[in-house]
Formats: structure tokens, sequence, C-alpha cells
């Protein structure tokens, strides 16, 4: 098959027995990498991983590039130093021999995004927004109400929820005092109608953006 020599052990003339090491030769046709990636991050893959498509980031040539890539198989243990499984993918024609892309190198540093499951319609909230599995929202008559939701996935500061919140809903963001279900809340906006200021009025004042 096609292929680049990495390393050589003897030279020309040399005499070798048996089982002696001759070299180290790589494929130019397929190359594969190993993809670590946490046991609780398998359940957001179709069919484990496998097939599953994944883009690669580089740099080649001092710019960043990117190479298409197919999950071939899973390692199938857990490593005991990482405690990671790793995903094997496999990228065609890594040194662009037969196309005009650019060399995905071996040793090449890259960072992959692996296809997942599609959640459907999905909101993004910070964690702090999130108490017992339910979210603060303001309703059209800007009474506080509480949003039971379901998360499926905590990305660092940040939650993914499918049910619970629907879309033109105030979220509340800023901290109440003694906040009770049913209470009345004003947002800054309707503290000020055409140019007046109103009266002050026993509410508290709520931040809310659109999700």
């Amino acid at each position: 098959y096609d292929s680049l020599i990495e390393s050589r052990k003897i030279g020309l003339g040399s005499y070798v027995s048996m089982g002696t090491q001759l070299g180290k030769v790589l494929s130019t046709a397929d190359a594969e990498i190993r993809l670590p990636i946490a046991d609780k991050e398998i359940q957001f893959l179709n069919n484990k991983g496998k097939n599953a498509e994944v883009i690669l980031k580089g740099d080649f040539a001092g710019k960043p590039q990117e190479w298409k890539a197919t999950i071939v198989r899973s390692e199938g243990v857990i490593d005991s130093r990482s405690r990671m499984t790793y995903l094997v993918a496999e990228v065609s024609d890594p040194y662009g021999l037969k196309s005009n892309l650019n060399e995905l190198r071996y040793g090449t540093y890259v960072t992959a995004t692996i296809e997942g499951l599609h959640a459907g319609q999905v909101t993004e909230v910070a964690r702090h927004l999130v108490i017992n599995n339910q979210v603060a929202v303001i309703d059209d008559k800007g009474v506080l109400r509480y949003k039971d939701v379901t998360i499926v996935r905590q990305i660092g500061s940040k939650v993914i929820i499918t049910d619970g919140l629907d879309v033109g809903m105030n979220v509340i963001t800023s901290a109440l005092d003694y906040p009770i279900e049913g209470m009345q809340l004003a947002l800054p906006k309707d503290k000020v109608f055409d140019g007046e200021v109103l009266a002050p009025k026993p509410t508290q004042i709520a931040m809310g953006e659109k999700e």
C-alpha cells in the first residue's frame, strides 16, 4: 500500500536476522486518530458513536484547517489512568495525494467535534437559574411563576433544557428578595411610560430575557 517511511533501523547492505525490526512505515491511504471521551458522554451519541461524522480542527502551514473523519470503532475499554473511553476516527487520504485537500500530517494536534444525537427544540440557560429543576419566569400579566423543566445536559455553566420553557417566555435573570410564586413583578422598562416616571408600586424589579 502507499506509505511513507517514518524511521529506518538498518542501513543498505546490513545483515538482519528473523524478528529484527527494519523500520516503520505509515499508510497514506487512511489515518486513524484516537479520541478520548468521558463515559457519561457516550449517551449523547448515536450507536455509541460508531459511524458518526467528525470534524477535526488543527493548523497547517500556520493557518487553521478542517478535515472530515468518521468514527470506525471503539476500543471498548476504559483507560485506567484517565478513565476515558477511546473512539477511533478514520481520515481518508490524509496527505491529499488523491485530492486537493491540505495535509493532515501524522503527529498534528487536532480538536474533534463528534456529531451526536439531535435533541430538537432546546433552550440553553445559565445553571444558577435552575433551582430544584425549576426556572423563574414572568407571565404575560407580570406575575412570578415557576416552570418545571427537564435538563438533558450540563455544559460548563450552562444547562440544556428540552421541556418546560416555551418560545417568548421572559426568564428572570436577576436576584429577587424573598420571591414568592404569584407575586407581582415589574421590568425596568415598565418604570417609564411616555417619558414620565411612574409612581413607585409595591413590586420588585426583575430582569427578563427572551428564550
